[in-house]
């Protein structure tokens, strides 16, 4: 059975909405795959381009293309108006300083590994709905660096005195915050290893008692999403410095006011994230200088680095690590994964005890 490239590219993002995929992949998919398509449709010099036609020319040329590819080719103001062959043209023949004094850029390495991504699950999914297409196409998407420079800078934990800007400052030392999740959601993802969306769409709800422990429970329940499903919906309890600055006293307020979220401030944007609440804590960040060098990368992400190596460090065992921050296990027994909710309450409560840090919170002062 044969379908043209466009109309299947058509039902793959369908799949993907129906599987209630978030908003944020299903663009970003969209973008990947839209460009596949405007590239495949220019290099076969055909707009009606069938899987079958598809040959490892094609996608050679795909490969070698997209490091070169223009940041927003419909929105530079240079190759606004390009046709998918035009703009093929433009890339092979305008050379790097060329596109340097025009200011374009070119896609970064982690865009360009992103997007392969996306097209080699595409390349699956057309094989897995039984269209004609030649085997192994999907193999040859691999992003090897040729035609941009890959970038050495890899995200760092928190260190002790970038841990003391950023919660002995006045923020903490007077309480200066504007929300709630300003105050709370860095302090629990310093004492739990917990991803900045995971924190920031909490319910109230989701904070409960297990076994005496006040736990906190990330799932994907109502309007909340999570990354991945293997491995990220979990439970953990509440360290006990949160609970020393008043955690419980502050979920017991809203829950006498009713509240659904825990930071009902906080608002998804049209890509379906918390970017405001990313920009103001990157602000923050600076604000206090912390990673203000761009070879020096740190965000809200090092404190799910930092927790989990300590952890790791100090001997505790990687499954209930794993039960803790989230990761998917490989380790993990089939047994565990059907059966079980991942390490006892009691035990991750132990674990988290570990993560001890050089920070003065005599001074803190409490959420008000």
């Amino acid at each position: 059975e044969d379908i043209l490239l466009s109309d299947v590219c058509d039902k793959f993002i369908g799949a993907k909405k129906a599987n209630n995929s978030a908003k944020s992949s299903v663009v970003a998919y969209g973008i990947a795959i839209r460009q596949f398509i405007a590239v495949l449709h220019a290099v076969s010099k055909s707009s009606n381009l069938k899987v079958s036609g598809i040959t490892a020319a094609h996608i050679r040329r795909y490969v070698e293309l997209m490091p070169k590819m223009p940041k927003h080719p419909k929105q530079n103001g240079v190759t606004n108006n390009m046709s998918g062959d035009e703009l093929v043209q433009f890339i092979d023949s305008t050379a790097k300083e060329e596109v340097a004094r025009l200011e374009l850029g070119v896609l970064s390495p982690k865009t360009v590994g992103g997007r392969f991504t996306i097209v080699r699950e595409l390349m699956r999914f057309i094989e897995q709905q039984q269209y004609s297409i030649k085997p192994g196409l999907g193999a040859m998407i691999k992003y090897s660096g040729n035609g941009a420079e890959v970038s050495q800078v890899m995200r760092r934990h928190y260190n002790a005195v970038e841990l003391k800007q950023l919660f002995e400052s006045e923020r903490y030392r007077l309480c200066k915050c504007k929300d709630a999740s300003d105050y709370w959601v860095p302090l629990l993802a310093l004492f739990s290893g917990a991803t900045q969306s995971e924190l920031v769409q909490l319910h109230v709800d989701d904070v409960f008692v297990s076994d005496g422990i006040l736990a906190i429970d990330i799932n994907n329940k109502g309007d909340k999403r999570l990354k991945t499903r293997d491995g990220r919906p979990r439970q953990f309890p509440v360290h006990g410095q949160l609970l020393k600055l008043g955690f419980d006293r502050f979920v017991d307020k809203c829950r006498v006011k009713k509240q659904v979220r825990l930071f009902p401030n906080e608002k998804r944007d049209s890509t379906d994230q918390f970017d405001s609440y990313s920009k103001r804590f990157n602000r923050y960040r600076v604000k206090v200088g912390v990673g203000l060098k761009k070879e020096d990368k740190v965000d809200f992400h090092s404190f799910r680095h930092l927790a989990a190596s300590i952890l790791i460090g100090k001997g505790v065992d990687e499954g209930v690590v794993n039960d803790i921050i989230g990761h998917a296990s490989a380790i993990r027994s089939e047994t565990r994964k059907t059966y079980s909710n991942g390490a006892f309450m009691q035990v991750k409560a132990d674990a988290l005890k570990k993560l001890k840090f050089d920070i003065n919170f005599n001074y803190t002062k409490f959420w008000r």
